[in-house]
């Protein structure tokens, strides 16, 4: 019978339930049916005269001269996409401005670039935060805006029309900064600018914060590093979307708030930036390029770098496991494999399929292995997870014979042994026509996995250490055939018990795997009452989901099929243990796991501290052959 005793389980896990909607902005366009006479038409220019830096000022008859007074101003600004807030900015030839209304969705009936009438009598104008804005009155020395009951006695709907076209002024971040009020309220042009570094690659806002939806300012920066900031609302429709790398052109209105000089943009029509950074570096390039002619300009021509374009290709390597450095992937292409090297950590996982823009990126060997070097990760785009390429199947002495033509690609090796004791360090296999090795770092997650006797067929990629052929594996999965078990008994049974262990030390059994899928806590083990047991557990952890697996060794369900362990709770929660079988194990996100619902789990009606039998379960109502089981 296999046995695994005594667990304790004190699992807290954390879901969050996300809340989308969408919303139509979309309007028919509002019917112009107000006319009035030109001579109580007023410049912007005029309006601004208005303006005192230090006081508000009411727009009455003194100002005015006793009969009404209109603006008529073409709408740059409206709040379809969220980033404006109950604000509407507007320009004539001669200025710019902004009015604060309290309503919702005011682009419904005064949408970007129709013309807008503003009455002004009774409307406030003011210096808030130090940018010129109309609104109703002053409280606490904040400009109000014009309540909802009110909008439509001051702003009228104006229409469409050959004269509501104002286009962008352009201007340099060094012009705008050295004469800010210039260009307060108006419709801006940038050239030549591109987001740093510290936000390419991130989302413009932070739609899903905790606490609720989170503004975030970011910077943009021209070729000479002048630099301003870009605020983004976490309301904005686009808050979630991610900043572009390239360089180019950015719209925006020109503001201020306090002493802050920013930038506010409608929506994501107004970035265009897919030109290549000041560094030459970055943006998208529109031409796709093979593996094959990188390869091929490296090796016939001895170039060291790229030609100008992007590749796309699958990951083949797993960074889970540890076995591949953490800034680097095995990309493939069809039959063409390369191994990227990123400019620091990355978090692409085995099947993702990327498009990376690998103009003039260093094409370099390191210790004979052929990589393209240093790609920033706002060179790349997510394009899906899909299947991995089919491992081209080979003898040994054809990678021997031409290692440089399978190298960074999946292979498959049929009827080989293996020589080894554990996969750690280098295991030859031999196929009969020559041997080649298997390296693995001692680091690696199955490092200590024992290596099987027997016949095998071995899927592995391709690699080179120092002019010697190598081949690296994702996991023990990829050795399919012969026979091993950690407890020597040829993959029969399991029998683990946890006594006689150090308080708080990580579990760490030979051939079995403890790791965290979600946070960062893991199994350890723990003593009560003289018993040793694995224990998991989320108490004062800050991680806002946690999640781990212990999963045991290969189990032979063919010749032992009875499977058993003990259960314990405290301090109860939820049901957060479950138990899981897979016969098809490689790594925990990959395997097709199924929940062994008929195993019994301690739960809330069981006292503390005392160990629960699961009874006894027929591993061969699940599968057949080897299996394993995976406690959540």
């Amino acid at each position: 019978m296999n046995t695994i005793n005594k667990f304790l389980f004190l699992l807290i896990l954390i879901s969050g339930l996300f809340i989308t909607s969408c919303v139509d902005n979309d309007f028919d366009e509002p019917e112009n049916t107000f006319n009035i006479d030109s001579s109580n038409i007023i410049n912007l220019s005029d309006v601004l005269d208005m303006l005192n830096p230090n006081t508000p000022t009411l727009l009455d008859d003194n100002k005015l001269g006793g009969e009404a007074k209109y603006i008529k101003a073409t709408i740059t600004a409206d709040d379809a996409s969220g980033n404006f807030y109950r604000t509407i900015t507007f320009a004539d030839k001669t200025g710019a401005l902004s009015v604060l209304a309290d309503r919702n969705e005011l682009n419904a009936e005064f949408p970007t670039g129709n013309l807008i009438y503003i009455k002004l009598n009774n409307l406030t104008i003011a210096s808030d935060a130090n940018l010129p804005r109309l609104g109703y009155g002053v409280e606490s020395g904040r400009l109000q805006r014009i309540p909802d009951i009110l909008v439509n006695d001051f702003l009228i709907p104006g229409g469409s029309g050959s004269d509501s076209v104002i286009p962008p002024t352009e201007v340099t971040i060094s012009e705008y900064k050295s004469n800010p009020s210039l260009y307060y309220n108006k419709l801006i042009m940038l050239t030549g600018v591109e987001f740093t570094l510290d936000y390419v690659g991130s989302t413009f806002a932070d739609p899903d914060n905790s606490e609720g939806p989170r503004t975030i300012n970011t910077d943009i920066q021209d070729c000479d590093d002048n630099s301003v900031i870009v605020r983004n609302s976490g309301y904005a429709d686009f808050a979630g979307k991610t900043i572009p790398a390239g360089n180019g052109t950015l719209v925006a209105i020109a503001g201020v708030f306090g002493d802050v000089l920013q930038l506010t943009i409608r929506d994501l029509n107004d970035i265009n930036m897919t030109g290549d950074r000041c560094d030459g570096s970055g943006g998208q390039a529109d031409n796709e390029i093979t593996i094959q002619s990188i390869q091929d300009r490296f090796y016939d021509l001895g170039a060291d770098n790229v030609q100008e374009g992007f590749i796309k290709g699958i990951v083949i390597s797993d960074r889970n496991t540890g076995q591949v450095n953490s800034q680097n992937v095995f990309l493939q292409n069809g039959e063409d494999g390369i191994l990227i090297r990123f400019s620091a950590d990355h978090n692409y996982n085995l099947g993702d399929e990327l498009q990376i823009t690998v103009t003039d990126r260093e094409l370099s060997e390191f210790k004979t292995l052929l990589q393209i070097n240093n790609v920033p990760s706002f060179n790349v785009i997510l394009l899906g997870n899909t299947d991995l390429p089919t491992p081209k199947e080979l003898k040994v002495s054809d990678i021997l014979a031409d290692n440089n033509t399978y190298e960074s690609t999946r292979v498959l090796i049929k009827g080989v042994t293996l020589n080894g004791g554990t996969f750690s360090g280098n295991v030859a296999i031999d196929d009969g026509s020559g041997s080649i090795n298997i390296f693995t770092f001692n680091t690696t997650s199955y490092a200590d996995s024992p290596v099987p006797s027997g016949l095998v067929d071995v899927t592995a990629i391709v690699s080179e250490y120092e002019g010697t052929p190598q081949l690296v594996i994702n996991g023990v999965n990829d050795i399919k055939g012969g026979t091993t078990d950690p407890n020597g008994n040829d993959g029969e049974s399991v029998n683990q018990d946890f006594e006689n262990l150090t308080d708080f030390d990580n579990i760490d059994f030979k051939g079995w795997m403890n790791i965290a899928t979600q946070g960062d806590r893991v199994w350890y083990s723990r003593s009560f009452d003289g018993n040793g047991y694995a224990e998991c557990e989320a108490y004062q952890d800050n991680n806002s989901n946690t999640e781990a697996w212990l999963v045991t060794p290969s189990i032979d369900t063919d010749e032992k099929s009875t499977f058993s362990f003990e259960s314990s709770q405290a301090f109860w929660q939820h049901q957060g243990l479950s138990v899981w079988i897979s016969e098809d194990f490689d790594n925990i996100s990959d395997a097709n796991w199924v929940e062994m619902t008929d195993a019994r789990i301690a739960n809330s009606n069981d006292e503390q501290y005392d160990f629960i039998s699961s009874g006894d379960i027929a591993l061969k109502d699940y599968f057949g052959g080897k299996v394993k089981v995976g406690f959540k």
